[in-house]
């Protein structure tokens, strides 16, 4: 091991990555426990609803959790385990990471996986993936500062008002366009990705119908999650049989 990777992996970065995580997960149960507190003051959704909200989106982060996994492998041979948890903890895409630490590496000169690691680029790749993810920390205030108060006075009417036609368009038309415009450009990428959406898709409209018809709840929670990993294993055996 290089004198590089010994620092990327010893235990200063190892007590600032501990730290961050544990910053993010601090976080995270503030912004949890206020969603409750919320939630019990204005009765949206019970406890049963909730036990399914958070299952759900245990099991659709699985397919995204694989992904991540995959590609901070590599960034942990590149960088090290400290800095891969860091980042990953915090953003949480091992690809964006990836590219902004390989771009800040090549500011010195050096390529990441192929060129001997350098404490001017593996310093140079912290700072770029820094410089990335202030965007998130800029930005997102900014814009959501108090947004959320004036889009519900402004997309929903008071009792007895006409219901604005900016709710339909912001609430049904945009996210279907959205959808839309990234289903379209899988259909460009190739057919192993056409094959991921049409089994993804088949999968989670059975289970969804086979939900409701049989009246198991399961069933449609696991929808996504169950699309997710027949896509995974449809994706590679289809890409090997074109390619």
């Amino acid at each position: 091991m290089s004198d590089v990777m010994k620092i990327a992996n010893g235990p200063v970065m190892w007590v600032f990555s501990l730290l961050t995580v544990g910053i993010v997960l601090l976080q995270a149960g503030l912004v949890y426990n206020w969603t409750k507190q919320y939630n019990s003051s204005n009765n949206f959704l019970n406890k049963k609803e909730i036990g399914i909200c958070i299952k759900t989106g245990m099991i659709v982060s699985v397919g995204p959790a694989i992904t991540c996994i995959a590609v901070a492998l590599t960034m942990i041979k590149s960088l090290g385990g400290p800095l891969t948890l860091m980042r990953v903890g915090i953003i949480g895409s091992a690809g964006t990471e990836m590219i902004a630490a390989s771009l800040g590496a090549q500011l010195t000169g050096v390529t990441l996986g192929v060129d001997e690691l350098t404490i001017q680029a593996f310093t140079s790749a912290c700072f770029a993936c820094a410089i990335m993810s202030s965007g998130y920390l800029i930005l997102v205030p900014l814009l959501n500062r108090g947004i959320g108060a004036r889009l519900q006075k402004f997309l929903i009417p008071e009792p007895g008002a006409k219901k604005s036609i900016w709710t339909t368009i912001i609430g049904k038309i945009l996210p279907l366009v959205f959808i839309v415009f990234l289903v379209s450009q899988m259909f460009f990428a190739g057919w192993d990705c056409i094959a991921v959406m049409a089994v993804a898709f088949v999968v989670m409209y059975v289970c969804d119908h086979l939900g409701k018809r049989k009246e198991k709840m399961w069933l449609i929670e696991w929808a996504s999650g169950f699309g997710v990993i027949a896509g995974l294993i449809v994706g590679p055996i289809v890409a090997s049989m074109l390619y």
